[in-house]
């Protein structure tokens, strides 16, 4: 869907600073409610969006969870967060009976379009209850919109549903993460987690880590927001992706592949 911007329409890295937000209670039902329109609004226009320079990290991200799911035994797929479907279509494509849960009422809508054949369960993760068994879950580019407590509790109540758990957050200790900052482009409803955080909040729901991989040692970024003035471009980016594997834990996307502890051990 084309779309054109507003004249300041915050990009999907944008606007730390004015947060409209910040004299109400964080804890209110009032907050949420006026947090959870401001996601919807932002990934409607930046999710998968062309003129996002960063696109290539996230298709190697991409590419890296097919590494992760293909393979594992199993029919019955879980998409948390699925945007647009670009998961889903992955999943599709693999044979997977796929369930794709999201918020976004225009994602839904398009989901159920263009994937006539997955369950899409419009929920917010945040209270969404699994009824189901799963033997793989996919949860790619949603943490930052979680607060920690809020992820550790959809681990939890997800742990004895899933088989397999494919996760990923995007790195507040590299480069992307401190530029972003650093630039005051970061929205302020994205919550910060370093690797670190990630593994924590894993093996406390009571999750054991198989494998870790870390996509973008250097992203690209630009001088100003709407990815104006670009400093670092694509083929640069590309340039370096051949050392994320000797410091995934520095790269801009870190991904883990994780199983229930219970599950690991009865394998073992």
């Amino acid at each position: 869907m084309t779309r054109t911007a507003p004249a300041r329409q915050p990009s999907r890295f944008s606007e730390h600073g004015d947060d409209a937000h910040a004299s109400q209670d964080a804890s209110s039902p009032q907050y949420k409610s006026a947090v959870s329109a401001d996601v919807k609004a932002y990934y409607s226009y930046w999710c998968e969006n062309p003129r996002d320079i960063r696109e290539p990290v996230f298709s190697r991200l991409n590419d890296q969870v097919i590494r992760r799911v293909d393979g594992i035994r199993g029919n019955r797929h879980l998409d948390l967060g699925s945007g647009r479907g670009a998961i889903v279509k992955i999943l599709c494509s693999l044979g997977y009976s796929v369930t794709a849960v999201e918020f976004n009422p225009e994602f839904i809508r398009q989901l159920g379009s263009s994937f006539p054949d997955v369950e899409v369960v419009g929920a917010d993760l945040r209270k969404w209850v699994p009824a189901g068994k799963y033997d793989v879950a996919t949860c790619i580019e949603v943490a930052q919109v979680l607060t920690h407590d809020d992820l550790a509790a959809l681990l939890e109540r997800l742990r004895p549903h899933v088989g397999h758990l494919v996760i990923n957050i995007s790195n507040a200790a590299s480069f992307h993460g401190i530029w972003v900052r650093l630039r005051r482009f970061q929205a302020p409803f994205i919550v910060n987690y370093t690797p670190r955080d990630l593994e924590h909040i894993l093996t406390s729901s009571g999750y054991k880590i198989l494998s870790r991989a870390g996509i973008g040692i250097v992203t690209p970024v630009s001088l100003f927001r709407e990815f104006n003035v670009v400093l670092v471009s694509q083929d640069l980016s590309s340039w370096f992706m051949k050392f994320d594997k000797r410091v995934p834990k520095h790269c801009h996307l870190y991904l883990v592949d994780a199983v229930p502890v219970q599950r690991w051990r009865d394998h073992e």
